[in-house]
C-alpha cells in the first residue's frame, strides 16, 4: 500500500491531474447548455437554463425570484420535470430571453409517467418572456399522467409574451394534458401577449379531461398571421374546424370528451388569414363559451368567435363588441357534426360588424349550422352591421342552417 501511494503521489499525479482537468471543462461545456436547480433560484443574471429533474418519485420544483433574469441560446430556458411525480415552476419580476437553435419551449413544466400534477404559475412583479430561434412556446406544461395541469397568473401581475417564431404551435402559453387530466387555466394578472405564429393560449385536453380557461380584462393578445408559414392555406370548407394549420387564435381550446368552458375579458385583435378572437373545438363534451373581450380580425376566414362541436352542445354568450372585416370573416360561427346530440345556443348583446364594401367574399354576422339533432337557438339585443359591395355574396345578418333539429329560433 505504500508503494502504492508512492506512485499515487510521485509517479502517476500529472496523469490524474490531466484527467481531472479534462473533467472540469467537460462539465464546464455541460453547464453552458443546462445547470441544475432545484428550489429557489439566487437573484442573478443567468446565462444556462435552470433545471430541476430529480429522481423518479421525487416532485420537482423550481421558482424564481424578482430581479432574476435567463438568456439562453439552447434548450428551455426554465425545465421542471417531474417522473411520477410533481412538477412546479414559479416565475417572480423575472425576464426570460429564449432563442434555442432546435424545437424547445422556454418555460416549462413537464410530468412524465402515470401520476403527477404540473403547475406554472406567475406571481407578482413584472415578467417578460421573449422567444425567438426555432423556440416552440413561450411557456408550456405537458402532463403525460392523468393529473392536473394549472396555469396560472396572479391580479396585479404582469406578464408580457413576444414568441416571434413563424409556422405553427409556436404559442404564447400551451398546456397539453395528453394523459387526460384535466385542465385549468387562469389570467387574472395583465400584459401583451404577441404571436407570430401560434395560439395567445392553446389547451389540448384528451380523454374525459375537462378544460377550463378565464382570461382577465387586463390582458391584450395579438395574434399576427401575416407570414405565409403561419396563416397556412385557405380554407376551401370553412365548415372542417380544422381546415388549415394556421387556424390561430387569441384563445384555442380542444377537447375530446370532457366538458369546455371559456371566459374572456381580453382584447383580442387577430391579423391575416385564418386567424380568429376565440376558437374553441368540443368532442362529447359541452361547451359553454362566455365573452366581453373586444374582438377583431381583418383576414380572410378571420371570425371573431368560432366554435365547433362533434357531439355535445354549445353555449355562447357574447357582451364583446366583435369586428371581423376579412372575407368570409364571420363575427360568431358555430357548427356540429352530423350525429351530433347537443343543442347550439347563442345569445349575443353587443355590437357585431363585419365585410367591407370592397370585397366580394361576404360575411356573417351570426352563423350557425346544425347538422345533428338538437335545438339551435339565437337570441339578444345587439346590433348587427354587415358591410359589402354589389357583387358581394355570403352577406347576411343571422343564417341559420338546421338540418336535423327540431327547430330553430333566429332570435327573439
Amino acid at each position: 500500500m505504500k508503494s502504492a501511494r508512492n506512485h499515487f503521489h510521485v509517479g502517476f499525479a500529472p496523469h490524474f491531474k490531466r484527467s481531472a482537468l479534462l473533467v472540469a471543462m467537460a462539465n464546464a461545456l455541460m453547464l453552458a447548455d443546462a445547470q441544475a436547480a432545484c428550489g429557489p433560484l439566487a437573484v442573478g443574471t443567468y446565462n444556462v437554463s435552470q433545471t430541476c429533474t430529480p429522481a423518479a418519485g421525487v416532485d420537482a420544483s423550481i421558482s424564481t425570484q424578482a430581479g432574476t433574469a435567463i438568456t439562453t441560446t439552447a434548450g428551455s430556458s426554465v425545465l421542471s420535470r417531474g417522473n411520477n411525480a410533481n412538477s412546479t415552476v414559479t416565475l417572480s419580476g423575472t425576464t426570460i430571453n429564449s432563442t434555442p437553435p432546435t424545437a424547445a419551449n422556454a418555460v416549462f413544466s413537464n410530468v412524465i409517467g402515470s401520476t403527477g400534477n404540473a403547475s406554472l404559475s406567475v406571481n407578482g412583479g413584472i415578467n417578460t418572456v421573449n422567444v425567438g430561434g426555432s423556440a416552440l412556446d413561450a411557456m408550456a406544461i405537458t402532463n403525460a399522467s392523468s393529473g392536473l395541469s394549472t396555469f396560472s397568473v396572479t391580479s396585479g401581475t404582469t406578464l408580457n409574451i413576444l414568441n416571434s417564431v413563424v409556422g405553427n404551435e409556436h404559442d404564447g402559453i400551451d398546456v397539453n394534458a395528453s394523459g387526460g387530466g384535466g385542465i385549468n387555466v387562469t389570467h387574472d394578472g395583465s400584459g401583451q401577449i404577441t404571436l407570430l405564429g401560434g395560439n395567445g393560449i392553446w389547451t389540448k385536453a384528451t380523454g374525459s379531461g375537462a378544460t377550463s380557461v378565464s382570461v382577465g380584462a387586463g390582458v391584450s393578445i395579438l395574434v399576427n398571421n401575416d407570414d405565409a408559414l403561419s396563416a397556412g392555406d385557405p380554407i376551401t370548407d370553412d365548415t372542417l374546424p380544422t381546415a388549415g394549420v394556421g387556424n390561430h387564435a387569441g384563445v384555442h381550446t380542444r377537447a375530446v370528451n370532457g366538458n369546455t368552458t371559456l371566459v374572456n375579458a381580453a382584447t383580442v385583435q387577430a391579423v391575416g388569414m385564418n386567424a380568429f378572437g376565440l376558437f374553441t373545438e368540443g368532442g362529447a363534451g359541452n361547451t359553454r363559451l362566455s365573452n366581453s373581450g373586444t374582438l377583431s380580425a381583418n383576414g380572410v376566414n378571420g371570425f371573431g368567435i368560432r366554435s365547433f362541436s362533434t357531439v355535445g352542445s354549445i353555449d355562447i354568450v357574447n357582451t364583446g363588441a366583435i369586428t371581423t372585416t376579412g372575407g368570409g370573416g364571420h363575427g360568431i360561427y358555430a357548427n356540429d357534426n352530423v350525429g351530433a346530440t347537443g343543442s347550439i345556443s347563442i345569445e349575443n348583446n353587443a355590437a357585431i360588424n363585419v365585410g367591407n364594401t370592397a370585397n366580394t367574399a361576404g360575411s356573417r354576422a351570426i352563423y350557425v349550422i346544425k347538422r345533428g339533432t338538437g335545438d339551435a337557438t339565437i337570441t339578444g339585443s345587439g346590433n348587427l352591421t354587415v358591410l359589402g359591395g354589389l357583387n358581394t355574396t355570403r352577406a347576411y345578418g343571422i343564417i341559420v342552417s338546421a338540418e336535423n333539429s327540431r327547430r330553430s329560433t333566429p332570435c327573439s
